[in-house]
């Protein structure tokens, strides 16, 4: 039994960003590794307006800049730097997972739970990993409208999310946890943080500095 967890305010964080102008054109120097950088650009796509993150040179795969743009995000890349600028409304897509150059398995759960308010009906399709969908139950306690087949899931966007306990199976279901709790309204606590202490170091501190009403317990 885990001693430890997250507990989030999401609206709050939500409203802070959106109001906070040093939040709308953030600049970050960037040098975590892949699965963490595009983590953290999906927290960005539902929380600020704009974001431009530098010496990301080698931490983004085309595959994945291709949905963020379905989505509906404004993005421009540079020899060495991403800028992403983020609005109101998000549109459903359709997200099939593939080894390398496509679309990682690891960052399915991250899409995921970026397009759990998302305007329409995403499909998303599993092809490499069984297990990959562990984060579904979990965000459907925050109401998430999800329905699961084989290796395909279908997201239909809701207009809230409500702040729930959830629990961290994997490095990824966590990273998910933390976008969709960062999402929805009130209060959530995650359990299971070991994972994402693991892959994520120092996500607390980090997730703080940017306005994140998030703590230990």
């Amino acid at each position: 039994q885990l001693s430890r967890g997250m507990i989030f305010n999401g609206l709050s964080l939500i409203i802070g960003l959106l109001k906070t102008e040093f939040l709308k054109k953030n600049k970050i120097n960037f040098k975590k590794y892949f699965f963490y950088f595009f983590s953290l650009i999906l927290l960005f796509i539902i929380s600020v307006y704009s974001v431009n993150i530098i010496r990301a040179s080698k931490g983004y795969n085309m595959a994945e800049v291709k949905k963020f743009i379905e989505i509906g995000i404004n993005i421009s890349t540079g020899e060495n730097s991403i800028s992403l600028e983020s609005t109101d409304k998000y549109d459903a897509i359709e997200l099939s997972t593939l080894p390398f150059p496509g679309v990682a398995t690891d960052l399915q759960p991250i899409f995921g739970t970026a397009l759990l308010r998302a305007e329409g009906t995403s499909i998303m399709t599993e092809n490499v990993y069984d297990q990959r969908f562990q984060w579904i139950p979990e965000v459907q306690r925050m109401g998430s409208n999800i329905q699961t087949g084989w290796q395909h899931a279908m997201i239909k966007g809701v207009k809230d999310l409500s702040g729930a306990p959830v629990n961290s199976t994997d490095i990824r279901t966590g990273a998910s946890l933390i976008i969709a709790a960062l999402q929805a309204d009130g209060n959530s606590q995650i359990t299971g943080i070991d994972h994402i202490d693991r892959g994520y170091e120092d996500i607390v501190s980090a997730l703080s500095s940017l306005g994140a009403v998030i703590e230990y317990n």
